[in-house]
């Protein structure tokens, strides 16, 4: 099978689609079904239980989250292996989603549960716990993990226009930031690939990945997710060929708005990035005598504290799914498919758990260190864009720093 050397990988029968719509799946050029969407017409037997099986799961790891909170805080988990505390909520969720779906369809009474400390336990508890075979429970949780991922347009939604509090309410940034949207970055997943693929997702710092593309809100919601890229790819490439593909249902900015990105990315219209070759990184304006001493300085610096919103929301996905932090050994669509799912979850949680422990313990954190800041020192030279799309966002940048330069020097009395 010949394979888009432009797009994500795939393998086998399996196809490439958005992260934030089903909609677009094509491979190759070529049209094919929506992933998870079975051909005949059974499609709508059992739908209504498996939406009810899936928010039953949802809620089940709002309640493991504040469960395993309060374990680590009492440290009644100090005796267990390390790998156990590494919560693979996302196969527990898909396995007890699978459960209550199943037994919604034959009726069966429900078994006694442990609540949150069965999301510690593994597929062979799992399954004495559930009285289901491991191919039972294999089986519910690729067919849940379909149906979350299939709920990506309901919780993967476009960010506001108006401007956002945290932007509103900061004497900081607003109203330089006023028409910023949100932050678009790159976040790499550790893959599990054949032999003949791995050295084009082996990324610069050595090990084996995809790359996401990822799109979220100052509020920490995931508003865009296209996983799947090989680690090689820039980060600046990703992002060019997602806008060059309408299929991707991309969320673009509407006129005068723009997202935030780092310096793997162009300078341009709808997308402004720092100053390149100027302090950016807040741990470089820490300490004694290092306030910003120009006007580029002082916009690369509130760009910075800005942009970190995206970071919080990488950590705290990652931490609330320990999965994402290890090569998995499902085949990549799976791999691509949990990703899209984590972050179908991760909105879910933020929605309907305001005072959920891992969200507060990262706005807690005045910033996250960077992941990925030497993946992409410059972007990709062949993704350019125009003179025209440069300019607007140069001349953007340029009045933006200027006025809180301005304010700053003249006005403020601390910064």
């Amino acid at each position: 099978m010949s394979v888009n050397p432009n797009g994500p990988m795939a393998y086998g029968d399996e196809d490439v689609s958005s992260g934030s719509a089903d909609g677009a799946n094509t491979m190759d050029g070529h049209n094919k079904r929506p992933s998870g969407t079975p051909a005949g017409s059974g499609r709508k037997r059992g739908r209504k239980a498996t939406g009810d099986a899936i928010v039953d799961a949802m809620l089940e790891i709002a309640a493991a989250s504040k469960l395993r909170a309060a374990a680590i805080m009492k440290n009644t988990w100090a005796n267990m292996d390390d790998i156990d505390l590494q919560l693979d909520e996302m196969e527990l969720a898909a396995a007890a989603a699978g459960y209550y779906y199943f037994n919604s369809l034959t009726r069966q009474p429900p078994l006694a549960s442990s609540n949150g400390k069965g999301h510690n336990e593994r597929n062979r508890v799992i399954q004495e716990r559930f009285q289901h075979s491991g191919e039972t429970i294999s089986r519910y949780f690729n067919n849940v993990l379909k149906s979350i991922k299939s709920l990506s347009r309901e919780f993967l939604q476009p960010a506001p226009e108006t401007t956002s509090p945290e932007i509103l309410c900061s004497r900081r940034l607003h109203p330089y930031f006023k028409n910023c949207i949100g932050v678009i970055d790159g976040m790499h997943i550790p893959a599990h690939v054949p032999a003949k693929d791995q050295s084009r997702f082996r990324n610069k710092k050595g090990f084996l990945s995809q790359n996401v593309l990822a799109a979220c809100t100052f509020d920490l919601q995931f508003i865009f997710i296209y996983p799947g890229w090989e680690g090689s790819a820039a980060d600046s490439r990703v992002l060019r060929a997602v806008l060059d593909d309408p299929n991707q249902n991309f969320p673009h900015t509407p006129e005068g708005k723009y997202y935030l990105v780092d310096n793997g990315y162009i300078n341009m219209e709808g997308f402004i990035a720092p100053y390149p070759g100027v302090r950016y990184h807040l741990h470089e304006f820490r300490g004694a005598n290092k306030l910003p001493r120009t006007a580029r300085e002082l916009f690369n610096h509130r760009h910075s504290y800005l942009r970190n919103a995206i970071q919080k929301s990488f950590d705290t996905l990652k931490r609330r799914f320990p999965i994402l932090k290890v090569a998995t050994q499902y085949g990549f669509q799976i791999q691509r498919d949990i990703v899209i799912a984590a972050c179908v979850l991760h909105n879910f949680v933020r929605r309907e758990e305001r005072n959920d422990w891992l969200f507060a313990s990262v706005e807690a954190v005045a910033a996250v260190e960077e992941e990925t800041s030497d993946f992409d020192a410059q972007p990709d030279i062949m993704q350019l864009g125009s003179s025209v799309q440069e300019e607007i966002a140069f001349s953007l940048r340029e009045s933006m720093a200027a006025a809180m330069w301005n304010d700053f020097v003249i006005t403020w009395d601390e910064w």
